[in-house]
């Protein structure tokens, strides 16, 4: 009861607020550099793999359908957006900053999110395997059918976290801590370090399909029935 009462309480994602519903337009190619300051715009474009821009920051904005496949932004900061139909794979964005954002439709595969700080975000249809969320800080976010398999969620700290009918396969949450996270209907098949979801919430036929997955984490060897016999 206790416990069921504090997942209750689980805050979720403020919307973003953006003063504009239909800002200018704006090339990421000519106004994404180093220490950059975008405020309200419509961004569009591409940055080629490799290319990089330190310390930038994007307010107010929406992104639609931008390509920023293996380009590295670390230190982003993006603050009341919109991002649709991007394509981050494999872009590093360590030390980022992302705030009352929500991501729609966004290809994120190996993205490099390390260290990085989520408050009030949303990702809704997203693809976030092998994505890197190590020692990253999470709070108020929502994961909404985003397959998060094989990512690296190692020394995170999330609070406040819903991951709602998504598969997290593979993915690691070693020395993870978890406060107010709801993993109903998520798949959590061959999960590692499981021990460290503790506080987490879990659904009956969800722990009942990871149950070898969980008894292994407690040191629990399951004999099938021949075995058992």
């Amino acid at each position: 009861p206790v416990l069921e009462e504090a997942q209750e309480r689980r805050r979720r994602p403020t919307a973003p607020a953006l003063a504009d519903p239909d800002p200018p337009a704006g090339s990421l190619a000519d106004l994404l550099v180093d220490e950059a300051r975008l405020e309200e715009l419509r961004l569009t474009g591409s940055l080629a793999p490799g290319a990089g821009a330190r310390g930038a920051t994007i307010s107010g904005s929406v992104l639609a359908g931008v390509t920023l496949a293996g380009v590295q932004l670390e230190g982003l900061h993006l603050k009341d957006c919109i991002i649709e139909g991007a394509d981050l794979a494999n872009a590093g964005l360590r030390d980022a900053m992302i705030e009352r954002c929500v991501l729609r439709d966004c290809r994120m595969t190996g993205i490099d999110l390390s260290r990085s700080r989520l408050r009030d975000v949303t990702f809704a249809s997203c693809m976030l395997d092998m994505a890197n969320l190590a020692e990253s800080r999470i709070e108020r976010a929502t994961f909404a059918g985003t397959p998060l398999r094989d990512a690296i969620i190692e020394q995170a700290q999330l609070r406040d976290v819903e991951f709602e009918s998504c598969d997290l396969t593979g993915a690691s949450f070693g020395q993870a801590r978890c406060e107010r996270v709801d993993l109903t209907g998520t798949r959590l098949t061959a999960v590692r370090a499981l021990s460290d979801l503790r506080g987490c919430r879990i659904a009956l036929p969800d722990l009942v399909e990871g149950a070898t997955g969980f008894a292994a984490a407690l040191g629990i060897l399951v004999l099938d029935e021949h075995e058992a016999g």
